[in-house]
């Protein structure tokens, strides 16, 4: 009787295990769909739009007080069409 009870209680928590892997690899799986798609556009005044990623160059620079890394931003916006 007592095998029965581990049996039972042994394969709901293969079903619960299993729903949690698969819940997990559909969000991993969406996770990736959605960051590579990802685009921005930039409307001009005209009516001219650009699309792509707007990126922008920073400087890192180490806080000799700190020891903490800071970013500084460097240059101009730019968008980048790949």
């Amino acid at each position: 009787m007592n095998a029965e009870k581990w049996s039972t209680s042994f394969s709901g928590w293969g079903i619960w295990l299993w729903k949690i892997n698969s819940s997990f690899a559909f969000l991993v799986i969406l996770f990736i769909i959605v960051s590579n798609g990802r685009a921005d556009l930039v409307f001009m005044k005209d009516g001219f739009f650009l699309q792509g990623k707007v990126r922008r160059d920073h400087q890192i620079e180490l806080d000799p007080a700190t020891k903490e890394a800071v970013a500084y931003p460097k240059g101009f916006f730019q968008v980048d069409e790949n």
